[in-house]
This record gives structure tokens, sequence and C-alpha cells, in this order.
């Protein structure tokens, strides 16, 4: 269901008074939310105290800036409160949401399938034994780099990251190692890439 949301401590000054302006105004007199007066009212009443200390505090000492900044903590609280009430009141109407002029949630977009990955690319290391690993992402999902030696045949040895790539050391010279890598996604999902053969300096 569509809510309200917030944020408003992420915001620097000047457009934490243009939302509050928005807001205050959208919401002063708003007949969709007749029994959120009250707040409404005490939120305007704070926004003009805000507004006065937010000046003093331009050339004031420490006192006036801690002033100005308590007082935009009790309304970013206030703010909170409010937008709790809007969302349970509109009960996911779109129209008396947008009335409020409170931000609103994304709705969650599903993730894209994960599909067959492209054959991973072998980079050399800095030193003799080493070659790199490295695919292509798809989102935010973890990466298996593999490798094992061709011959004779061993296991495959896994390296687990988030990042695309994985350098792999203390491997023979001379050696065929193949490599390949998985995607993983965030419902465990997996998709393996082609194999490819290398053999390190």
């Amino acid at each position: 269901m569509d809510r309200t949301t917030n944020g408003f401590n992420l915001l620097n000054e000047a457009a934490f008074k243009k939302l509050l302006s928005t807001i205050t105004g959208k919401m002063n007199g708003n007949i969709n939310f007749p029994t959120l007066k009250a707040r409404v009212d005490k939120l305007i009443a704070d926004q003009e105290e805000y507004l006065t200390l937010s000046k003093n505090a331009v050339n004031g000492g420490r006192q006036a800036i801690l002033s100005r900044d308590a007082k935009r903590a009790a309304i970013v609280t206030a703010l909170r409160i409010l937008g709790n009430n809007v969302t349970a009141i509109a009960e996911g109407d779109i129209a008396m949401l947008d009335s409020s002029s409170f931000k609103l949630t994304k709705p969650k977009q599903p993730s894209a399938p994960l599909v067959k990955p492209a054959a991973p690319k072998a980079y050399g290391g800095e030193n003799k034994g080493e070659i790199g690993v490295k695919g292509k992402k798809q989102g935010q999902n973890t990466v298996n780099c593999m490798i094992c030696m061709d011959e004779p045949v061993a296991a495959w040895i896994t390296q687990s990251t988030s990042r695309s790539s994985h350098l792999f050391t203390n491997l023979q010279s001379g050696k065929n190692y193949l490599l390949k890598y998985e995607l993983v996604g965030s419902k465990s999902q997996v998709v393996v890439s082609d194999t490819i053969s290398v053999i390190p300096q």
C-alpha cells in the first residue's frame, strides 16, 4: 500500500523549510483530513517559531543554533506523526495522499530475472601464478568466481565476492586452468557462465 515517507533529516535547511511550507500549506484546511486540524494548526505555529529561530541563528551564538536545531527536531517528529496519520486515513487512496504534499514511498519493482552471463574475462596478475577472473554483474548479486586445473582434473575453487572480479594466486605456471563464474540472486537463484581456459605465466 502506498504511504507517506519522510527523509526530513536528510534535507538541508532551505529544502526543509520549503517542504515544511508546502505541507502546512496543503494540509491547512484540507477537506480530506478534518480530524488532523489540531495537529496541523500546531505545526503551523511551530513553523513560525522555527523560522524566527532560524533567523536568529544566522548571526547568533551557540545557544541560538541549538534552539533552532531543537525546534527542527521537534517539527520532524511532528511531521512523521502527521504523515503516519495521513497514511492511516487515506488507506492507500493516491489522490488523498497527494493532496497532503507528503512525499510517497516508491512501489517496489520486481527484480529482473537473472540470465545466463557472458563468459568471464581473464587477466594476469603482477606475479607469476596469478590469474584474475572478471564477470559481469546483473544488479546487486553475489558473484562466485571459480577456477580449477584442467589436467589433471581438479575440484573447482570458488571465491564469493560482491565485486565482479577476483584474483586467484599460487597457481602452477604453464598449467591449463578452467575459469567460470556464477551469479547468485537475492532469492538464491543461480546462473552460470560458459567456461574459458587460461594458462598462467
